[in-house]
């Protein structure tokens, strides 16, 4: 298995513990408490559905994909994204499966908030810990004048390209 396959996994590993985490402390917010080991149990069950569409829609937003981790504002970007539209989809599944023991709208703007924050800044962080493990991306230039000379220089000088001249 290759380096950004392992990575890739711990990602995805990190992304689930962030998603019980935050569900857990959404529960405690709440009521104010920490959580009986009943009350926990019974939102588990009713939340591993948001946990598959959290985990799915970051997979769609390219969120698994270390080529995109290099700019860390498309990073918020598509951290928000992914989180508002988890929030719309998993509001859809509460409506189309009702339980009639709970309906958790509150705890879901709870969850949705911790959520959001814990999981942009272990992006973040993960950005910053890992760049100079992240792919970089060759770059051939045909012909040359004095502005693509500036642009050689730039893209070296700047370390937030991950861009090699060839």
């Amino acid at each position: 298995m290759t380096r950004s396959k392992i990575r890739q996994i711990f990602l995805l590993l990190v992304d689930i513990l962030i998603l019980l985490l935050s569900l857990y402390l959404s529960l405690g917010l709440r009521y104010l408490n920490w959580p009986s080991k009943e009350l926990w149990n019974e939102h588990l069950f009713f939340f591993i559905p948001v946990f598959f569409v959290c985990i799915l829609i970051l997979y769609i937003n390219s969120l698994y994909d270390l080529r995109k981790f290099i700019n860390q504002s498309r990073i918020i970007e598509q951290v928000s994204k992914s989180v508002f539209f988890s929030f719309l989809l998993t509001i859809i599944i509460f409506y189309l499966i009702p339980n009639r023991d709970l309906s958790p709208k509150t705890i879901l703007v709870i969850f949705s908030l911790i959520s959001y924050a814990f999981l942009l800044l272990w992006r973040l962080g993960f950005s910053l810990l890992n760049k100079n493990y992240l792919p970089t991306v060759n770059v051939a230039i045909i012909g040359y004048n004095e502005v693509i000379r500036k642009t050689i220089k730039t893209i070296k000088r700047n370390k937030k390209f991950k861009e090699e001249v060839k």
